[in-house]
């Protein structure tokens, strides 16, 4: 990450950094969020996305709103994790309405799944230390979105493996 925005020419539009149309970087809450928002908005086939801590209502209102158009949604987390508003909400939504693919998963006993990333249709990546939580008003932060289906690609392997441990756990197996 740090490679392309040095390799690339920055503009400074909104409190974020656009550069060259491949990566925006926000080190401003309210802009990572819209970032969140906005890219949850134009997501076309699938979201899968990885957090720690998940609590903010507006990308959860998304991520629904992602499912209910038809969206493929999936969704890992830490153990301990389960218990947020948000979580809660995406849970009860995907119990509540068969009609959305929208799947939540817990796990991970045995170390901090740590990881804070979204990856959209394939293409697009959101990632950095931002948590979606109240926090993210308090802490510094960064998160960055970048357009790279390789990218996507290498996260999307790493998303595939807790999203299958996960829920073979959970089964038992």
């Amino acid at each position: 990450v740090i490679v392309m925005l040095l390799l690339c020419a920055c503009e400074c539009p909104d409190r974020s950094i656009t550069v060259n149309e491949l990566c925006r970087l926000s080190f401003d809450p309210d802009t990572s969020q819209r970032i969140v928002i906005d890219c949850l908005r134009s997501a076309c086939t699938s979201v899968d996305i990885a957090l720690y801590g998940f609590d903010n209502e507006p990308v959860a209102d998304e991520v629904i709103a992602a499912a209910r158009r038809g969206v493929r949604v999936r969704c890992v987390s830490e153990y301990d994790s389960e218990s947020s508003a948000s979580w809660q909400r995406l849970i009860a939504e995907s119990r509540q309405n068969s009609s959305v693919s929208l799947r939540v998963t817990f796990g991970n006993t045995s170390g901090i799944m740590h990881n804070k990333y979204f990856i959209i249709d394939g293409v697009y990546l959101i990632s950095g230390s931002t948590n979606l939580t109240p926090g993210m008003y308090r802490h510094f932060n960064n998160l960055v979105l970048i357009k790279s289906p390789a990218l996507a690609a290498e996260y999307l392997l790493d998303f595939e493996v807790m999203f299958a441990g996960y829920n073979a756990a959970a089964k038992g197996n």
